[in-house]
């Protein structure tokens, strides 16, 4: 295969999985925006649940993204990353604030981590976890 077609494998994996995650995010946050407003819980729950949806969202989104079963952990970093960037915009266009602060960083770094990870466990179900050299 040549090159570009395997670019476009990887960028079309990354896509996919940013899509899905982006919208099991919004569903999911619709769900906990109700669990939060039915029962006022403290604010350490709600940062905690705002990292555990992320969370949940970029490993769905990659495994259902994720078609080609290699490099999972890039696919799935560029995924968790892309997936946080896109949020952060959107949840900045909605409060009409744009804020980076040191959490904005560490959201980022978590997102690639997590997506890395995920990434890595989706191509490993999907078959493809075989180590080249």
């Amino acid at each position: 295969m040549n090159k570009g077609g395997k670019s476009n494998g990887v960028i079309s994996d990354v896509f996919r999985s940013t899509l899905f995650s982006v919208l099991i995010c919004i569903v999911l946050i619709l769900v906990f925006a109700l669990l939060v407003k039915l029962t006022a819980p403290g604010s350490t729950f709600i940062v905690v649940g705002n990292y555990v949806l992320k969370a949940i969202s970029v490993l769905l989104g990659t495994l259902f993204g994720i078609k080609k079963a290699k490099n999972g952990a890039v696919k799935g970093a560029l995924s968790g990353l892309l997936f946080i960037v896109i949020t952060f915009l959107s949840f900045s266009a909605v409060s009409g604030s744009l804020k980076l602060t040191a959490m904005t960083a560490i959201d980022l770094l978590c997102g690639a981590l997590a997506g890395g990870i995920c990434g890595v466990i989706a191509v490993n179900l999907k078959g493809g976890g075989e180590v080249s050299q």
